[in-house]
């Protein structure tokens, strides 16, 4: 081999490094000043969290199959009922960030309905992951809902990072013919990188201060909706797929008739069912910018009669 292949190669291995030693540094200061008041810290000691860019889909699946992690998932929450059960999906709204388990919004549903209630919800997460999740198959009872939570922030996170939990949720993209695809090992690899993904947002695009989106970009959202809905059905044909808009309303329903003609059951628009304020100006009913204990006391019963109501 020449030397200067040799020198080539050397110094790729020591770029590797490096990015190896800043990740590792970068989530270790980021996440200890950031989340330690957030009682999560210990989630962040497991080792292969701070892997680089190099294992993408091992450390994804990982993560989802929980391994470890017993903060992620609270899983199933078994009831009395011999209805069916409930599958719920979405961020840290739906699984219930800062919350006992008795306080988020699965628990309140579970004692509520008397159902046997999963919670595959991630903190920090978007619709990405929930597809994700569905494609490769959940292991559950068959479901008579999937709700899954929608909060305004989530279509930013399709097109520009969320740091929480070291993730990216920009897996999918259009591809030549307008189908809706996995993106690439290279392409997940840059995503789910932390420093990478902040250099991208910083210099390319700030969507933190300008939360506008193209109508393609809403398109986008639209099409991962229905395909999340498509690929639920063929696992769990009877269930309903119901989107539960917690805030984020004018953008749901620029695209409702969409969702509706292509097979979305129900939208269900929190500011719909009460004229209480839950957003962040009532401090009474959030905590660390989400819904607290008593924000889901009043939500969950009525959540469940809207639904009920709508499916009479």
């Amino acid at each position: 081999m020449k030397k200067q292949n040799i020198i080539v190669l050397f110094n790729i291995v020591i770029i590797f490094i490096v990015i190896f030693i800043a990740e590792y540094f970068v989530y270790y200061i980021h996440n200890t000043q950031d989340y330690a008041e957030n009682k999560i810290k210990t989630f962040f000691i497991k080792p292969y969290i701070y892997l680089p860019v190099f294992d993408f889909k091992n450390k994804y699946e990982r993560f989802l199959n929980n391994e470890g992690n017993p903060l992620i998932f609270p899983d199933v929450l078994y009831g009395k009922s011999s209805e069916k059960p409930i599958l719920i999906l979405g961020c840290s709204f739906a699984w219930g960030i800062d919350l006992d388990n008795k306080d988020k919004f699965s628990n309140q549903l579970n004692k509520l309905t008397g159902r046997t209630i999963y919670n595959r919800a991630i903190p920090g997460s978007g619709l990405s992951q929930a597809l994700y999740m569905l494609q490769r198959g959940i292991n559950i009872e068959n479901p008579e809902y999937i709700i899954y939570v929608y909060m305004e922030d989530h279509i930013r996170r399709l097109f520009t990072h969320c740091s929480f939990f070291g993730m990216s949720n920009i897996f999918y993209k259009y591809d030549k013919k307008g189908n809706i695809k996995l993106k690439n090992d290279l392409d997940l690899l840059y995503w789910h990188s932390y420093i990478l993904r902040n250099f991208h947002e910083k210099v390319f695009i700030n969507r933190h201060e300008n939360a506008s989106y193209t109508e393609e970009e809403e398109n986008f959202l639209a099409d991962l909706f229905i395909l999340a809905n498509n690929e639920a059905k063929a696992q769990f044909p009877e269930t309903k797929f119901i989107i539960f808009v917690y805030n984020g309303d004018i953008l749901i329903k620029s695209i409702s008739e969409k969702l509706k003609n292509n097979g979305i059951d129900k939208i269900i628009y929190l500011s719909e069912l009460s004229d209480i304020d839950f957003g962040d100006n009532n401090y009474k009913l959030e905590d660390n910018y989400h819904p607290n204990a008593l924000a889901w006391q009043i939500i969950t019963p009525l959540f469940w009669e809207k639904l009920n109501q709508e499916n009479k």
